[in-house]
């Protein structure tokens, strides 16, 4: 079981700097609109994920004053048999730093599945009354946190296919087209999209027998 005992937040949204200790078992935020109880579970987030769930832009979640151009989280959690501690400092327009128990992570992804977490919002009703892109979406982050060839898979497809589009715009714009080119990225795509695509429904399959 993973429990999250203490987190520290310095200038994330509406918290100047903030040290919460949590309960093991259920924790319930009570308070007024606008005091800050969505944002303390988006930090738990962005700890977890490595980002914000409400926004992709980290300059959104710095607390809007003049003289603040960071935030940093801290957070201590609990797994069977050992104490973890995640930190993440930020300073937009730069590098995030984002480290486990003092080692800092080479690639973001590397951290993805390790402190799984799951943000139940208002917003989410787009889940049944949106678009694809929002089920999509959803599924992604999901699988993402319990397979990481997944997440591998689908970070190597989402780059090939934005070089295969930006060559077809460049294709339109010089009034030109070469199938070889574009048949390249295609023999590459195809394997990676079948693994993602087989990984979706088996992951359908499981969750509708369990339901």
């Amino acid at each position: 079981m993973l429990i999250l005992n203490q987190l520290k937040i310095t200038n994330y949204k509406n918290y100047v700097a903030q040290t919460l200790d949590f309960a093991p078992k259920l924790n319930a935020l009570v308070g007024m609109n606008g005091m800050g109880k969505t944002n303390l579970i988006d930090a738990v987030h962005y700890l977890c994920m490595g980002r914000s769930y409400f926004t992709t832009s980290d300059r959104d979640v710095v607390r809007q004053e003049e003289d603040t151009d960071f935030f940093r989280l801290e957070g201590y959690f609990s797994k069977p048999g050992k104490l973890e501690t995640v930190v993440a400092k930020v300073v937009p327009g730069k590098k995030k730093e984002l480290e486990c128990n003092k080692i800092a992570y080479v690639k973001l992804s590397e951290h993805i599945g390790h402190f799984p977490i799951v943000v139940v919002a208002p917003s989410d009703v787009q889940l049944a009354l949106g678009g694809s892109e929002d089920r999509r979406q959803f599924l992604d982050n999901t699988l993402s946190q319990l397979n990481f060839n997944y997440l591998q898979a689908l970070i190597q497809y989402n780059k090939l296919l934005q070089q295969r589009n930006a060559l077809l715009k460049q294709f339109a714009e010089q009034k030109s087209f070469d199938r070889l080119l574009v048949n390249t990225y295609n023999a590459q795509m195809v394997p990676i999209g079948h693994f993602i695509h087989e990984t979706r429904k088996e992951f359908f399959l499981s969750f509708y027998l369990f339901s």
